[in-house]
């Protein structure tokens, strides 16, 4: 740990200290720190607020830094599905400002249930998935290799008609919503009624 800007930038007197510091402040450049990446976090409707990690070497000497004592963090388009910008401001013995980005992605359905209530139908239903706005179904009989698909837009239940007497089904579903899809877990039907 170092005391103030100057000692640290001592730490390696073979590079000029104003590779490392503002000269006008004396402070070290927040720029010049590594900022680990953010891995993709599932959009949930809400701000995300995952935390870098900032570290600051020079020579052998690295320290990592403290949020609230060495810099702040402040977030944009970290709600929707896309691109979140994480953007760092230096404090205390360092100055300026780093940034890092991360993917925001859909959720994949959960609870996805596939019932025969009714001759050659198969009732499907699943939970919302936060930021979708719009769902497809995709169906096809036990082990064969394509999949039919029927769209149910904004519901998150469905009715399948026509179907085979006494076979199964296997059933995901496909969220859709801000140029991103995602598809769940696939499930299987009991067989479809007489």
């Amino acid at each position: 740990y170092y005391a103030n800007a100057e000692a640290l930038a001592a730490a390696r007197p073979k590079i000029a200290a104003s590779v490392y510091l503002d000269d006008a402040a004396g402070q070290l450049r927040l720029a010049e720190a590594a900022v680990s990446p953010i891995a993709a976090q599932v959009c949930t409707g809400k701000g995300l607020e995952p935390k870098p990690k900032l570290t600051f070497a020079i020579g052998r000497h690295v320290r990592v830094l403290e949020l609230g004592a060495d810099y702040t963090l402040a977030y944009a388009s970290n709600v929707k599905p896309g691109t979140a910008t994480v953007t760092l401001q230096g404090m205390g013995s360092y100055t300026g400002t780093a940034s890092v980005q991360f993917n925001i992605v859909l959720a994949k359905a959960k609870g996805v249930s596939a019932k025969s209530t009714k001759a050659r139908k198969l009732a499907l239903s699943w939970k919302s998935v936060p930021c979708a706005a719009s769902y497809k179904a995709e169906y096809r009989l036990k082990g064969a290799p394509k999949w039919q698909r029927k769209s149910a837009g904004k519901k998150t239940k469905l009715t399948l008609k026509g179907l085979k007497r006494g076979k199964r089904y296997q059933v995901r579903i496909v969220a859709s919503g801000f140029g991103q899809t995602s598809t769940s877990a696939a499930v299987t039907s009991g067989k479809v009624k007489q």
